[in-house]
Parts: structure tokens; C-alpha cells; sequence
């Protein structure tokens, strides 16, 4: 059984720096918010959140369940969304 893992990253000015590489339980919606927002209180960066980047799977994009979406429900706070097309082969 292969784990899930979702690399969690912060960039800004000339600073990147990967935050954390959680295992997932699964790879619903839920689950991939709870975690970026775990790692962002556990950093203490959410006043820095700005904007996420993600691929364009349903898990992510969903109108009502995607991460995105209760990802900014979780912040209280409205997010650039930029999303980068899954292309056959990729193995996420």
C-alpha cells in the first residue's frame, strides 16, 4: 500500500522553504486542507498566506469540497488560486 504524501511550501521575497511533507490518510479534500492548515498554524505563518498553488485534480478544485475552497473557509480569508494542470504520467 503506497502512503500519500503532500509537500507543504512557503515562498515570498527571495525566501522558499518547504514547511512540511505530511502522510495523508487519504487524498480527499478535507484531509489535504486539514493538513496546509495544520502546517500553516504550526509555523505561524497565516498572515502570510497569500495565495496556493495546486493541481487541478477534483480533490483540489471542487466547488464545495475541494481543498481550495475549504482551505479559504478555514483561514476566513479570500486566496489567489493558481492552478497547474495534472498531465498524463505524473505520479502524485
Amino acid at each position: 500500500m503506497s502512503s500519500l504524501r503532500l509537500p507543504i511550501d512557503v515562498s515570498g521575497g527571495a525566501a522558499d522553504k518547504l514547511l512540511c511533507v505530511p502522510k495523508l490518510v487519504n487524498g480527499n479534500g478535507r484531509t489535504i486542507a486539514d493538513a496546509v492548515k495544520c502546517t500553516v498554524d504550526d509555523w505561524k505563518v497565516e498572515d502570510g498566506v497569500k495565495a496556493a498553488c495546486f493541481d487541478t485534480t477534483a480533490s483540489n478544485t471542487g466547488k464545495h469540497s475541494g481543498a481550495c475552497h475549504l482551505l479559504k473557509e478555514l483561514l476566513q480569508k479570500t486566496l489567489l488560486l493558481s492552478a497547474l494542470p495534472t498531465h498524463p504520467g505524473n505520479n502524485y
